[in-house]
């Protein structure tokens, strides 16, 4: 049997790690809050879906208040992404939840390490943002580091720079699908007053990813204060 953790609760914005969500129904959700995807496996007599199976990138968690937590008790949406060029999102509601689980890596379903290449992700925001704000935002204080980090074969970049690569790239691709390329860049660098006025680069590096992830809604619901 596993060895698991129970908890009460998760703050999606500043939970880390992997996690197995149950409820009322046999289905179960993966969610890796490091690498930010989710695996759904459905259950006897659960409705499925395309990519049921397979690890897809996460987008949000929220409760029935509206709120980015998993709570016992709750119901839950989850919203991914699992074709990046496609038009939509994908989402789910799950049951009422029953357990929240902590799960090592290694025990995590067969094949259930995300595919997501930290290379390849580096590459491309070196790509479209330059080594000196991707060395920034990760943390670095070298932009060699993200040119080396870009590489096939390069070096693996610290779990901490790791995630804010991946949180970069997620909002870059959000923005630049639903807006445009030049407008991803300047959202990067210009302040933001639901940041208190810090550009979301120092925001991605400070792992205040809840509040990135809320600005990154506000901006696609173009919202007027921001």
């Amino acid at each position: 049997m596993d060895d698991v953790t129970p908890n009460a609760g998760l703050e999606i914005g500043t939970a880390r790690g992997c996690w197995r969500i149950r409820s009322d129904s046999a289905t179960v959700y993966y969610i890796d809050l490091d690498r930010w995807a989710m695996l759904r496996v459905p259950g006897e007599g659960s409705s499925t879906g395309p990519y049921d199976g397979l690890w897809v990138p996460l987008v949000a968690v929220e409760n029935r208040e509206g709120e980015s937590r998993i709570d016992i008790g709750n119901r839950h949406r989850y919203l991914t992404d699992p074709d990046p060029a496609g038009p939509e999102y994908r989402w789910w509601i799950q049951r009422v939840v029953t357990a929240i689980e902590a799960v090592e890596r290694a025990d995590l379903p067969a094949d259930g390490i995300p595919v997501d290449d930290v290379h390849e992700v580096a590459r491309q925001l070196v790509s479209h943002l330059g080594p000196t704000l991707v060395a920034a935002l990760a943390g670095a204080t070298d932009r060699a580091r993200a040119i080396e980090w870009a590489k096939p074969d390069g070096p693996e970049p610290p779990p901490d720079a790791a995630r804010r690569l991946q949180l970069a790239h997620r909002v870059w691709t959000h923005i630049a699908v639903a807006e445009n390329e030049h407008t991803a860049r300047a959202w990067f660098i210009g302040g933001n007053p639901l940041l208190g006025e810090d550009t979301p680069l120092t925001a991605i590096r400070e792992d205040r990813a809840r509040e990135v992830m809320a600005a990154v809604r506000a901006l696609l619901e173009d919202r007027p204060d921001v």
